[in-house]
């Protein structure tokens, strides 16, 4: 079977495949995520998926030894290992594990690292997230279904999101950590850090201000306000998302923050349909980042 019919077939079952750069995990420079599903695959193209695709694709991503054993017992468990589709990736030989998984939160972000409990890795539950998938080769080796498949995914039992408690924070479940503001609900703070009225990731703006839709955007240190010679931020999305990171390490609630983006005005929030909403998505996702940065650090 040559790529271009493996690509069908994970079409044909319900998951969201898009083109990489050969021997890469990235996509082809100049490609934002937000339209990597629309360009065409070529022969030599690795192939990526998004998870949260229509088949509810969730991927654990295990990248030890240790992991992998306390996640296939978890999941021995629970009376799903037999059934789950199981992938050798060739970095470490660690395993990628396809759930299927329903009923994820909006607000919810992208990703999550495991708990320390369970080990090092991910879990990836909805996009812009996304794994790489057999019929994909790295210099280190190919990945490779070790059981299951994709045909075989569309058969395995669904999970609602409540059954994932022993991979995800307690953050990512309760809606008692949110409060509902306008039309959207956005996550209570329960960090402490002090409030700084001008604090140097505010530079960012001034780059934001002139970044064209699709375009790179300069990096700069958040902390310090330094440019970050030769770095961008690979779209005004993430540039955005990272100044809101920068302000919530800054002590800004989600009010201050929403106030300076209506006076800025930066592009993607500016050009969002709905700007209140994608400003809550992106604080939440930001804030969850921020809890899950703190928790390490103790």
């Amino acid at each position: 079977m040559n790529k271009l019919q493996v690509v069908q077939l994970y079409r044909d079952n319900g998951f969201t495949p898009f083109a990489l750069s050969p021997i890469s995990k990235e996509p082809h420079a100049g490609v934002p995520l937000s339209q990597a599903d629309r360009v065409p695959f070529s022969k030599d193209d690795n192939i990526g998926l998004f998870v949260g695709s229509p088949n509810n694709l969730a991927v654990i991503d295990a990248d030890d030894d240790a992991t992998v054993a306390e996640v296939g017992r978890r999941l021995v468990d629970l009376g799903l290992y037999d059934w789950t589709t199981v992938v050798m990736t060739p970095k470490r030989q660690g395993r990628h594990f396809w759930i299927k998984v329903i009923d994820v939160p909006e607000y919810t972000q992208a990703y999550f690292r495991l708990p320390k409990h369970i080990g090092k890795g991910e879990i990836r539950v909805k996009r812009p997230a996304y794994v790489l998938a057999p019929g994909s080769v790295l210099e280190q080796g190919t990945y490779m279904f070790v059981q299951g498949g994709g045909l075989r995914f569309t058969e395995q039992p669904t999970l609602p999101w409540n059954e994932l408690t022993w991979l995800l924070p307690p953050h990512a479940f309760s809606t008692n950590g949110y409060t509902k503001h306008g039309n959207g609900n956005i996550l209570e703070n329960p960090l402490t850090f002090p409030h700084r009225n001008n604090p140097p990731v505010l530079r960012l703006f001034e780059y934001l201000r002139s970044a064209r839709r699709g375009g790179e955007v300069q990096r700069i240190n958040v902390r310090t306000g330094t440019v970050s010679e030769g770095d961008t931020y690979p779209s005004r999305s993430e540039a955005e998302a990272s100044l809101v990171s920068g302000l919530i390490v800054a002590g800004w609630d989600f009010d201050a923050i929403h106030d300076r983006f209506e006076t800025e005005q930066p592009g993607h929030y500016a050009e969002a349909k709905n700007p209140y909403r994608y400003l809550v998505s992106t604080y939440n996702k930001a804030l969850a980042y921020v809890i899950d940065c703190e928790e390490d650090k103790s």
